[in-house]
């Protein structure tokens, strides 16, 4: 029975290193590949540290960003002034919406009044198409309008239309706005609306 039979597991491995040593003493093809792969594991080792670091750095910063601006809030006594000051603008906002009795009524109404004030500002061949929508987040009586809005022309009547637009009490926000001068005078415009249905129970949203 040879004599690595009977050796320990410790015995072996030191046995082992011996070995790897006296081989890379011997061969320097295999000294420098062992370096070579000492670098590599070396260099991942650092890469992975520092995508740790930077991970936990900017971890650090949103939490003190929070902190910041929890103490702020904290430190700001006079609820009753702001209550007040958002219950205002909140009061403005909803006062600038449209009101209608339903969701037909309000898609109705708008293409009408879209049409009537193209058509006073000189616009030619319009074709309008409103879609509403219920926005996320906001009281169940609360509705998007978007119309989409083509038609002929000329400067002096796409001025007009844009300024009645911006004279309207309620609320519009032209969203998009594409004009082509050749061949023909041409106008794409996405015009953004919001309107409470009166019968729509306002519950906030859950």
């Amino acid at each position: 029975m040879s004599s690595q039979a009977n050796e320990t597991p410790q015995q072996g491995l030191v046995r082992q290193a011996l070995a790897l040593r006296d081989e890379l003493k011997t061969n320097r093809r295999a000294l420098a590949g062992l370096i070579a792969v000492l670098s590599l594991v070396s260099l991942y080792g650092l890469l992975l540290l520092d995508d740790a670091v930077a991970a936990r750095r900017a971890a650090f910063r949103a939490e003190a960003s929070l902190i910041q601006r929890a103490a702020a809030v904290a430190g700001d006594s006079d609820w009753t002034t702001r209550a007040k000051q958002s219950s205002e603008a909140l009061a403005k906002l909803e006062a600038r919406l449209w009101s209608f009795e339903n969701e037909g009524v309000a898609l109705a109404n708008m293409q009408d009044w879209i049409t009537t004030a193209g058509r006073e500002a000189g616009l030619g061949k319009m074709q309008v198409r409103v879609e509403l929508a219920k926005p996320k987040g906001v009281s169940a009586d609360i509705r998007q309008l978007t119309a989409t809005i083509t038609a002929i022309q000329e400067e002096p009547s796409l001025t007009a239309f844009l300024d009645r637009i911006a004279r309207e009490p309620h609320m519009l926000v032209v969203d998009q706005l594409h004009v082509e001068q050749r061949p023909a005078g041409t106008m794409q415009m996405t015009l953004v609306s919001y309107a409470k249905l009166a019968g729509t129970a306002g519950d906030a949203p859950k």
